[in-house]
């Protein structure tokens, strides 16, 4: 299911006219969807279910402090600290 998830975003993404860009640390981190648009970093993480932890995203966020980051699940609207989440069927709007 999460490369089904993945796979709706990236479609969503570049529907709209993004560049889609992954990142890796070694092989300890992996984050979905690095974007650039007009200057503007955008970071999303893609999580296929209600469980939406994520170490890659936290690792990122500390390392880049990027201009948005989003994480992408089945939960509902909501903020975090360092990101916002949304829900898949929204990606479209980023």
């Amino acid at each position: 299911m999460g490369a089904i998830a993945e796979n709706y975003v990236a479609q969503s993404l570049t529907a709209t006219g993004y560049d889609l860009y992954y990142w890796v640390s070694g092989n300890t981190a992996e984050l979905d969807f690095l974007l650039q648009k007009d200057g503007i970093i955008t970071v999303i993480e893609v999580r296929h279910d209600m469980n939406t932890k994520s170490k890659s995203l936290s690792e990122f966020l500390k390392r880049y402090q990027p201009d948005r980051a989003y994480k992408a699940s089945l939960k509902n609207f909501g903020r975090a600290e360092n990101f916002i989440a949304i829900p898949l069927y929204s990606v479209f709007c980023i």
